[in-house]
This record gives structure tokens, sequence and C-alpha cells, in this order.
């Protein structure tokens, strides 16, 4: 290249370096850069939770107002901690997908270098704890027990979904104090048996573990064993006061002389004295009369009663006045319905169902027989006579009843 040529080249280099320098300078004197960027400095939020961070950029009349978002959990290492969704005029969305904590950046793409941080705070997703509605227990609200004895209560909790439903179980006596009345033994299937060791009440009650309050109770009644035994009910069923029987020894009892009679029905041969001639110390509740050849074939005396079902006894003593090669025959019965039956009708049927009786024939006896009751039943208690062949007196006393139960 020729001297004059190089200088040719070079000043057309200079030239357009000038004019390239001339406009970016102008470029430059045009632009706004980005000043400040802004952003919530924190944030609380639970799994599964979704927010809006938006990002101020600062002057507003910036040039290039674009932003970048970019997060990293804290500690590093959790890529999964959030989604972050940038948008449009600075705005990115955040879901909140596990527990922890994560940074939050938004930076200015002018080149400004312009940033903010957000530090976002997230807790696991919580449901308020199910409680109990209602404690109940399968049992009466009142037992009762006797000295011995136990029961086992159990307690069902609703609803069936509650967090917690186990019971506590508890009891005082009433009035308190009596620590040794029952004991309470839990079970493994969180049922409690009850033991009761002496006579008293006590208040058991299920509650709830969970705080509700919620709770149900059985109260205890504890008595000493009944021990069945023979109770004299003849005031009761038969309007007698007298007792014309030492049930103990099974002997007669002189004292009880003046049994009343007016109470007791009879048949047409059935008749009722309260003394005959000189037995004064005697009454004739039972007697066809006081003359030459009489008899009685069918007499009949009794009294007709409601009994509860269970198991009797049906007491008498009697004796008899005659001049009979036959002595009297007395039956005492006890028959359902409101009649005795027939003498004809009891002869060689001892034991039956319908008329339990016993064949009284000395001269002076006492006489039982037991009878049970299913059921509440109409019963006639009594005595059916024979006197036959007398040639005289034809008599038959009736000293005394008694009527006994067994309970």
């Amino acid at each position: 290249m020729n001297k004059k040529s190089f200088y040719l080249v070079a000043i057309a280099f200079s030239l357009a370096f000038a004019v390239s320098s001339c406009k970016e300078e102008g470029e430059k004197d045009n632009s706004v850069a980005v000043t400040g960027v802004t952003l919530d400095e924190s944030l609380s939020m639970v799994v599964g939770d979704e927010e809006t961070l938006t990002a101020t950029v600062t002057p507003t009349g910036a040039t290039n107002k674009a932003v970048e978002w970019s997060w990293v959990s804290e500690p590093a290492g959790n890529t999964v901690l959030i989604d972050l969704t940038p948008g449009a005029d600075g705005k990115a969305t955040v879901k909140a997908k596990e527990a922890g904590k994560a940074i939050v950046t938004v930076t200015a793409k002018d080149g400004s270098g312009k940033k903010a941080s957000c530090t976002i705070t997230i807790t696991p997703k919580t449901t308020p704890p199910v409680l109990v509605s209602s404690v109940t227990l399968d049992a009466e609200d009142e037992e009762d027990l006797f000295v011995g004895d136990d029961i086992t209560l159990k307690a069902t909790v609703l609803p069936v979904e509650a967090d917690n439903k186990e019971v506590e179980w508890s009891w005082v006596s009433v009035p308190a104090g009596d620590d040794e009345l029952i004991e309470l033994t839990e079970n493994e299937d969180g049922s409690v048996t009850v033991t009761a060791n002496a006579e008293g009440k006590a208040i058991v009650t299920a509650t709830a573990k969970d705080g509700s309050g919620k709770k149900a109770s059985c109260t205890v009644t504890i008595a000493m064993p009944h021990i069945p035994e023979w109770v004299d009910i003849t005031d009761q069923k038969l309007g007698n006061p007298h007792k014309p029987f030492d049930v103990i020894n099974e002997t007669p009892n002189a004292a009880s002389t003046n049994l009343p009679i007016a109470i007791w029905k009879t048949n047409d041969e059935g008749k009722k004295y309260d003394n005959v001639q000189n037995n004064a110390d005697r009454s004739a509740l039972f007697a066809k009369g006081w003359s030459y050849n009489q008899e009685i074939i069918n007499g009949k005396m009794w009294q007709t009663v409601q009994l509860e079902a269970g198991l009797y006894k049906f007491y008498a003593y009697n004796s008899g006045i005659h001049n009979a090669a036959t002595p009297p025959t007395t039956f005492i019965v006890a028959a359902i319905g409101t009649e005795l039956p027939d003498i004809a009708d009891l002869d060689g049927v001892k034991g039956k169902e319908n008329f339990p009786k016993t064949k009284v024939s000395d001269t002076y006896f006492y006489s039982e027989f037991e009878f049970e009751l299913t059921q509440q039943s109409t019963v006639s208690l009594g005595f059916v006579c024979s006197l036959l062949n007398a040639y005289g007196n034809a008599i038959v006393f009736i000293h005394g009843v008694e009527l006994w139960k067994f309970e």
C-alpha cells in the first residue's frame, strides 16, 4: 500500500469510529435505569396455600422494568418446596407444597443489578381436632348389685371419627368417703368391671380424655344377698291373726283356739259354729251338726285368694267328735279356681297338680302340704270332709290355719 492510500484508509476508519461513538452517547442519554426493586420481606403460608407476590420497580419511568424471579430453599437442596410461576407486571404466583422456608428473589433485567427478596415460611396444614360429642354406657342409669357380685360397664364414644376416643373411669361413694365400697378393674377392651364389696351406693363415671368434658354415669346400689326363707303371710292373705302351730317343732299351739270364722265359705254340708255345746275351747268352723244319725258326705269350707307365682305351704290343725266306726276324713286342699273339688275327686289323687292335699285321720292332727304356682292365680284354700255312718255326734273342728310363702 502506498503512503497516500494508507492515509485515506486511516481517515475513513476514524470517521466511522467517531460516528459510532456519537450514536452510543446519544442512546445513553435517552434511557432511564432501574434504581430500586421492592418486595414484601416475609410471608407466612400453609401447605396448599397460594399467594401472589408483586415486585415494585422504581422509578416508574424506568426504560426496562422487566424482572426475573428465582428462589432457593433454606437450607438449600429442597427443589419442590414451592412452585413459583412468573406473571405479567412484576407479579409471580407462589404455591406452597411442603413445610419449610424459601427465599424468593426478584432481579431487575436492565442490568442495574437491583433486586429484592422475600422469605416465605411454610407450616404444615392442620385441621381442627374432632372432639367427642357424647359418651353413653351400656347399662341402665341405675344398677342393683348384691355384695360379691360384679358388673361390666362399657362406654360408647361418638362420633366414631373422634380423634381421641379414650375414656377415664372414676367413682365416688354416696355419701362420699367410703373408699372400699367397690373396686374398678379396667379391661383390655376399654370396659371396666365393677365389683361390689359392701352395702351402699356408688356413682361410676366415664369421662372423655380429649378435653371435651363429655361423660356418662351409672349409679350402683349394693345390698346384701337375699336368702330365701319361709314367710308367714296368713294375716295378709287369709285374715287370720292366730298362730295355731309351732312351725319349727311342728306341734299345735294350744293357746290359739278362737279362730275367726266369718270369712270362710261353706257348701250345704259345711256349717260354721263358734262353739259347739261344751267345746268352748275349740272353734268349730266346720261341722254337720249335733244330733243323731247325721253324716257329712262332702262338706267344704274354704277361702278364695289371689296368689303370686311362688312356692307355698298351707298348714291346718283339726280334731273331730264322732260316735261312728269310721273316723272322720278331712283333706286340706289348694285348688286353682274359686271352689274346692268334691271329696270323690280327691280320693286316690294325692299329689295331683291342681289339688295338692294331706289326709288327716287322727283325732287331733297337725297337717301341711306345699304347692307351687308358676303364675299369679286365683286359688281356693280350705277343707273337704266326710263323716260317714255316724250315730250321734258328727263334728269336725278346724282350730287354725296358716299360709306361708318361700321368698
